[in-house]
């Protein structure tokens, strides 16, 4: 399917809570969307799910949808020239991403190339990658939001966030981050969570800290890091406590254990609070 010069808005959600997507592509369809706007649906811009399922993205805009502005899963994504703004997080899913990207129920990587685009103003994270795969941002325009508050605590609205065992990028998979300039990260630039990555001639500006690294050994910096004039925050070792919002319960809720949550967290040293998930992200059908 070619779709061009069009608009997608407004699509609404009945009873499925992801009925809402403007275009969505999955079981090996092979879609191509060049100078079309998907704005204002109550569900993603764009969603590409399942393993065969191709997408080629070029001069859009996705703006003012809720969750994500799009959202890749198993899929091969390939988005370039364009825009992904001011994304609202969902009633019932929360999210607030610019693009998402995890591998699928079968454990089907994704694989993302983003060039030459520019991704802001989205409260969680610009990007964010959740799982292994193949991800490739190359000279791009990423900038971080306005995060989110629970208790005493503000959190997210990182650039980039990468979690779950993203590898640093070996010439076909991991993530390679060459040429993006990484800026107003509420908590980061560039957040590898147990997650490692390629650092070649990004900029950053205006962030918390540049570059925060959880899980991973305090000494060894990543591939590229050691000659980027940039900041750099460790937490180790190996101490992991909760970083955005799918580590949070309804307890926190309870000012008494708020108070004692916001402190173990803001002392690394300490063993973490244990906490059940609830706000994951969904997984796509």
């Amino acid at each position: 399917v070619t779709l061009r010069d069009s608009l997608v808005s407004e699509t609404r959600q009945g009873g499925d809570y992801l009925g809402a997507v403007g275009v969505i592509a999955q079981q090996g369809a092979q879609l191509e969307i060049a100078g079309t706007t998907m704005a204002t649906n109550e569900g993603p811009g764009l969603v590409g799910a399942v393993q065969g399922t191709r997408l080629s993205v070029t001069d859009c805009l996705f703006a003012d949808n809720r969750f994500a502005g799009v959202v890749a899963s198993g899929a091969h994504l390939r988005l370039e020239a364009s825009t992904i703004q001011d994304t609202t997080s969902h009633p019932d899913l929360g999210g607030g991403y610019g693009l998402y990207v995890f591998p699928d129920d079968d454990a089907t990587s994704t694989t993302l190339v983003l060039r030459d685009s520019v991704v802001r103003d989205n409260p969680i994270a610009g990007v964010w990658i959740d799982g292994p795969g193949s991800y490739q941002l190359i000279g791009n325009d990423i900038h971080g939001g306005e995060g989110w508050t629970r208790s005493t605590l503000t959190k997210c609205g990182d650039a980039v966030f990468a979690r779950d065992g993203v590898g640093a990028w070996d010439g076909s998979s991991g993530l390679l981050l060459e040429g993006n300039h990484l800026a107003d990260g509420l908590t980061a630039g560039l957040f590898l969570d147990d997650a490692s990555a390629l650092l070649l001639d990004n900029s950053y500006a205006d962030n918390g800290v540049d570059l925060i690294r959880q899980g991973s050994a305090c000494d060894i910096p990543p591939e590229g890091f050691q000659d980027d004039p940039i900041t750099l925050a460790e937490l180790c070792p190996g101490y992991d406590y909760g970083t955005c919002a799918d580590t949070y319960t309804v307890v926190m809720e309870l000012p008494e254990l708020a108070d004692a949550r916001s402190r173990a967290v803001l002392q690394p040293h300490l063993p973490p609070v244990p906490v059940q998930p609830a706000l994951a992200p969904p997984r796509l059908p």
